[in-house]
């Protein structure tokens, strides 16, 4: 997942949730906050399961759907994880708003709730 997870992350960032009690504040939808420049749009959908869905839509042509695990550690440590490999990042909710920290490359982005 590496791979899969750099490359979302860097065209429009990885959101990530949490599948404990103490990370249901992830639970639901969430849009980046920005279009990027090549109009990509992205939305992450997290469930309580401990699932997630990350969808990937271009201005044009069909959207590309993901599919991974997520846990939350120590309530902002947060872990994607496919077949292919896992990702964290430190996340931090404030209202509807949700900011992810990568700790290898220090991108940040910022994620919006649209549904929950």
């Amino acid at each position: 997942m590496p791979r899969l997870l750099s490359a979302l992350f860097l065209t429009s960032a990885l959101a990530l949730s949490a599948c404990s009690d103490s990370g249901a504040e992830f639970v639901g939808t969430w849009r980046q906050a920005s279009v990027r420049e090549d109009g990509i749009t992205t939305r992450y959908t997290f469930f309580a399961d401990g699932r997630a869905q990350i969808v990937v839509r271009p201005p044009a042509g069909a959207a590309q759907t993901y599919g991974a695990r997520y846990r939350v550690e120590a309530d902002s440590l947060l872990t994607l994880q496919d077949a292919q490999g896992a990702e964290r990042f430190v996340a931090r909710v404030t209202g509807d708003t949700l900011r992810l920290r990568s700790p290898v490359t220090g991108r940040r982005t910022m994620l919006y709730r649209v549904g929950g």
